[in-house]
Formats: C-alpha cells, sequence, structure tokens
C-alpha cells in the first residue's frame, strides 16, 4: 500500500469528542446517585438512555491525502469499530474552506458525480495551507 503525502490527526475535534463524553459520563453518575428516582419506568428510562450512550464508540477522525484521493478514517477504541471513505481528485471540481472558529475548519468538495460533501476539520494553519495547496494543486490539474 502506498504510503500518504499528509497525515492530519484533527486533534481539536477529538478532544471536543472526548470532552463531550466525559461530559455525558459525569452527568450519567450525577443523576444516577443525586435523583431519587420513585418510578420504576422513569429509573429505567434513564438507565437505559445512560447506558446506551456509554455503550456508543468514540470515533476519532484522521484524514489522509494520497497522491490520487482523500480519505477520512474514524476509528474508535475497538479495531471492529471504524468508518472510512474517501473522495477521488478526479471526481472533484471545486471546492471550498471556510474558518468556523480556532483552528475548526469547514470543508466543502463539490463533485462531478454525487452529493456535495461536507466535514469539519480542525487543522492548524501550516497544516490548512498544506492542505490547501495540496488541494488546488490536484484539482486544477484534473480540470
Amino acid at each position: 500500500m502506498e504510503r500518504p503525502l499528509f497525515v492530519f490527526k484533527n486533534r481539536l475535534l477529538n478532544s471536543l469528542t472526548v470532552t463531550f463524553w466525559v461530559v455525558v459520563v459525569i452527568c450519567s453518575f450525577f443523576i444516577i446517585t443525586n435523583y431519587n428516582l420513585t418510578s420504576s419506568l422513569t429509573s429505567l428510562l434513564i438507565f437505559s438512555v445512560i447506558v446506551s450512550l456509554l455503550l456508543w464508540p468514540i470515533k476519532l477522525l484522521k484524514t489522509y491525502i494520497y497522491v490520487d484521493a482523500i480519505v477520512f478514517k474514524e476509528s474508535g477504541f475497538d479495531p471492529l469499530i471504524k468508518n472510512e471513505f474517501g473522495i477521488a481528485f478526479e471526481n472533484i471540481y471545486d471546492f471550498r474552506i471556510k474558518r468556523v472558529g480556532l483552528n475548526l475548519c469547514l470543508v466543502v468538495f463539490k463533485r462531478k458525480k454525487g452529493k456535495t460533501i461536507r466535514k469539519l476539520l480542525s487543522l492548524s494553519p501550516s497544516e490548512l495551507s498544506d492542505f490547501i495547496e495540496t488541494l488546488e494543486e490536484k484539482v486544477k490539474n484534473l480540470s
């Protein structure tokens, strides 16, 4: 398998995801320990929601840029919990990058065949400039 040109780890987005799940866990334990649940149906409902949230996998995002494609990989704590999809450069005819805040960027890929893809990425300024340079080079060469 070929080596990627760039690998972006999306640190800010991943840390926000982990922070969200830590808050959910803390609030869950607070609800279980501090509230007097009189109704068995209410306690069963709250307990099932908390358990389902705790079993929901945390997926951390990495972005790989290869010579001919961009691949977004989400991986969890278990090797079976993963999701990956890619976009071939030859299928992209235009892209737009909008800064949302901090290091978060909303990247919009317009494809020739298929729907527009929107991804939220957290990239440092140097990673963002490398990402933009690579996209401009690949998309202009294929247009």
